[in-house]
């Protein structure tokens, strides 16, 4: 599997660095942070996805739906970016890895939550745009928190 992963992301950079030689370079200086993009985006429809169909599908009351959600999300969030994002494959640390994300989960939360009550409540934003502001802030140092103290190379 591992032999098709490689030989399919050969082709696909040659292919691009032959169409256009500058989105190329730029993608390719750029590559690990939009693979933690596309790694927290999957990892926020799989939360959502999993609420809905909890909630929607299996009839559970919305909050016991958003912890099974949320696990879910941290789940997916968790094995995109050890092996797709930071290209970790080291397994004699994936627990302290875990220990490790899963605090900085728990404050990632803890940030959104008061940063969308401020933003909305004291500052008078909208809700959605609150939301939006606090979760490029919570990227920007869960990104920087994953790279130093998670997933060390």
């Amino acid at each position: 599997m591992l032999k098709i992963y490689a030989r399919a992301k050969k082709v696909f950079w040659g292919l691009l660095e032959r169409v256009h030689p500058t989105f190329h370079s730029l993608v390719f200086r750029y590559r690990m942070y939009i693979r933690y993009l596309m790694s927290g985006g999957t990892a926020a429809f799989a939360n959502l996805a999993s609420l809905a169909l909890f909630v929607e599908v299996f009839r559970m009351h919305y909050l016991p739906a958003s912890i099974c959600a949320f696990i879910i999300g941290f789940a997916v969030s968790f094995v995109s970016q050890k092996y797709f994002t930071f290209g970790d494959t080291m397994m004699h640390m994936v627990h302290r890895q875990l220990v490790i994300y899963f605090f900085i989960a728990i404050g990632n939360i803890s940030i959104n939550t008061l940063s969308v009550f401020i933003l909305v409540d004291v500052v008078g934003l909208w809700y959605l745009f609150s939301q939006a502001l606090a979760s490029l802030l919570i990227a920007t140092i869960s990104f920087y928190l994953y790279r130093r103290y998670v997933f060390v190379r």
